[in-house]
């Protein structure tokens, strides 16, 4: 079993301690996003594209089975990203962080 897959696995016995809850409060709060926001819509979604910028911003859509399209916005590098563009459609992961993308932050939107 690789470390990466080991890492993300829950650690159910650890549920109970103050990182473990947060953790799983996490989890729950993600998968409520997804059955909410993703589920409904999948049914004819197809990729889009994605991009990979050299600061670490890592872009991406889906357009989903009802239209509306799906985004991603990443920062995959420990520095804040500066001058992002304006992110189009309802936040439905990690807000609107305007013109600054901190450190490791993600970000979903879906919209027309």
């Amino acid at each position: 079993m690789s470390t990466t897959f080991k890492s993300a696995k829950l650690d159910w016995g650890k549920r109970d301690s103050p990182e473990g809850a947060t953790r799983l409060a996490l989890a729950r709060e993600l998968l409520a996003v997804r059955a909410r926001e993703v589920a409904p819509r999948l049914r004819g979604a197809a990729f889009g594209e994605a991009h990979a910028g050299d600061r670490g911003l890592l872009t991406a859509h889906w357009r989903m089975g009802d239209g509306a399209t799906l985004r991603l916005m990443a920062n995959l590098s420990a520095n804040e990203i500066t001058d992002t563009p304006a992110p189009a459609g309802t936040a439905i992961w990690g807000g609107d962080p305007g013109k600054r993308l901190p450190p490791w932050a993600v970000l979903w939107r879906i919209g027309a």
